[in-house]
């Protein structure tokens, strides 16, 4: 399952060379998912990212627009091209793959783990496509911090476009949302919700106050995660922000606390199987305890309760022979008489009787 969604993700990102110029407005977002990546899991993570998404890509196939996507993707904001010849900025590309490429596969498990987060990105970037479309471009402006999110909606076709606004639900942001109306502007009003125009609907948020968290003897400004949703009448466009820690949490200390975690599960399951072990074998050996104890007990009982035991007798004795006699367990002989006549070769010919007694330890 989890191989068919890692498939379906390079199959959607491969979209990204065949989509219109004006979709470019969407690959914002696909970046803010990389961000989200190096947020959550580590830098490494980010850059496994980039490499399998791209670096099996033939750069000298792209088009001037499609090149520059992927060199702000792998460089960030102000990392295109600029003056260089697109030759070398074939080279240039190619370069980081090949820097990159040990640290990205030695990190490929967390590039797989990465893919949610950024299905997530890419899943906001189709809707965003999907509205581009039909004319109708929803372009995001996000500060660098992730504090500040603005979006711009506006409709570029040659008609109307038929495409009603619903309004924004933010998670861990407040949000204000300006229309368009009459000679200015007005605020939204969710009972009547207006159409995309050419006059574009201006959304402002800004992220909830951040708070303090101590890990360890470690004191973190902690912002929470939140969830903006710009609704409309045709596809809704969301773009998550996951908790982030400032200082960013090292890599080295979330590493060790996932694996002191792993490390914890795994001991107390062998703790439990040890128990559950124990308390079988327990309870066999109570069991066998039990049994023995009973036994006893019947073989000391039928020796009756008088505390002088039970008298057994053997006639006719013989070296030997088969009615040799034992008390039970629990008794001890506690008296013996022989009696008849003395005589024959080995002294014992002559007794004729054998009496014991068998007494319970008490």
């Amino acid at each position: 399952m989890q191989k068919s969604i890692l498939l379906s993700l390079v199959s959607i990102l491969s979209i990204i060379l065949s989509v219109p110029v004006n979709a470019l407005d969407c690959d914002g977002i696909l970046r803010h998912g990389l961000r989200n990546i190096q947020v959550s899991k580590s830098t490494e993570a980010s850059v496994a990212t980039k490499y399998f998404n791209h670096c099996n890509k033939d750069f000298s196939s792209m088009s001037d627009e499609q090149m520059g996507s992927v060199e702000v993707e792998v460089f960030g904001y102000g990392g295109g091209g600029g003056s260089i010849s697109r030759k070398q900025r074939e080279e240039r590309l190619g370069e980081w793959c090949k820097t990159n490429s040990s640290t990205a596969k030695s990190h490929k498990s967390a590039y797989e783990e990465s893919q949610l987060i950024y299905g997530d990105a890419v899943a906001a970037w189709n809707n965003c496509n999907e509205l581009s479309s039909q004319d109708v471009i929803i372009t995001p402006f996000i500060s660098p911090d992730a504090l500040d999110v603005d979006f711009s909606l506006q409709y570029r076709g040659p008609t109307k476009s038929g495409v009603k606004f619903y309004g924004v639900k933010p998670k861990g942001f407040s949000c204000d949302v300006i229309v368009p109306g009459g000679d200015g502007t007005v605020d939204f009003d969710p009972k009547s919700p207006p159409e995309i125009g050419p006059e574009a609907i201006s959304i402002s948020c800004e992220r909830d106050d951040p708070v303090t968290e101590k890990i360890g003897d470690q004191e973190y400004t902690v912002v929470p995660r939140g969830l903006i949703t710009v609704k409309t009448a045709s596809y809704p466009l969301q773009v998550f922000f996951p908790k982030e820690y400032i200082p960013s949490l090292p890599d080295q200390r979330a590493d060790l606390l996932e694996k002191e975690v792993e490390s914890l599960k795994a001991s107390l399951e062998k703790a439990n199987k040890v128990i559950d072990a124990n308390a079988k074998q327990r309870d066999k050996i109570d069991s066998d305890i039990s049994k023995k104890i009973k036994g006893v007990e019947t073989k000391v009982g039928a020796l009756g309760n008088s505390r002088g035991g039970k008298t057994f007798t053997i006639n006719g004795p013989r070296i030997g022979g088969a009615d040799a006699h034992t008390c039970p367990a629990g008794t001890f002989v506690s008296n013996i008489h022989a009696s008849g006549s003395v005589g024959g070769k080995y002294g014992v010919d002559g007794i004729s009787q054998i009496k014991f007694r068998c007494s319970p330890v008490r």
